[in-house]
Parts: structure tokens; sequence; C-alpha cells
């Protein structure tokens, strides 16, 4: 579990929000800009190719609500991660929904 712990002197890790496929879902904060963020982490090492694949699809797919701002392998523990910028009243599950509708490359499959 992630929450209270600082990603790469950025990201402070709040509250589980819910879980993804072989991740699990934070809200965050930006503590250098102080803006609230969601944080996607990879759970399991074995599937870094395939998170990092759909990261690149995601980038793409950025609407007025919900959009990839980051993504990397995240210090202290080199966790592979992605960091979304949302809308104030984006839901849990409008954010789910909006995961799940990606498109999935041949890589991703």
């Amino acid at each position: 579990m992630l929450t209270g712990q600082l990603l790469d002197r950025r990201y402070l890790i709040g509250q589980r929000l819910g879980q993804h496929d072989d991740s699990e879902l934070y809200a965050a904060t930006h503590v250098l800009v102080h803006k609230p963020v969601i944080v996607r982490a990879l759970t399991s090492a074995a599937n870094v190719k395939r998170f990092q694949d759909e990261a690149r699809a995601l980038t793409a797919r950025r609407t007025d609500r919900i959009g990839l701002c980051d993504f990397g392998l995240f210090a202290p523990h080199a966790l592979p991660a992605m960091v979304f910028e949302v809308a104030d009243d984006v839901t849990i599950d409008e954010l789910l929904t909006y995961l799940r509708e990606q498109p999935r490359t041949p890589e991703t499959t």
C-alpha cells in the first residue's frame, strides 16, 4: 500500500481509490504545485511492457475531464505508475470506464 508515501519527490499518495487490472488507483497531490491527481501504480513487475504500451495509447485519449500527465518508474521503489489530471468532479467509476475503454493495441492484448 502506497498511502502516505512520496513518489519521485512530487506525488504525495493519499487514499486508495480502487483497482484496475493489475494496478491500484490512489488520490494524490503534486506537492510542488498543490494540484490533485490520480496515481495508477502497477502491482506486478511482470507486466511493465504492457503498462508502458497502455500509457502510450492513453496519451492520445485525453479528454476535457481526464488525461494522462506523467508516466515513469517513480522513486523510491522504481514503481511503474501513471499520473492523471482529472476534473474536480470525476468519479472513480468514470475513471475506471475511461481506462476500460482504452483501445487495445497488439502490444497491450
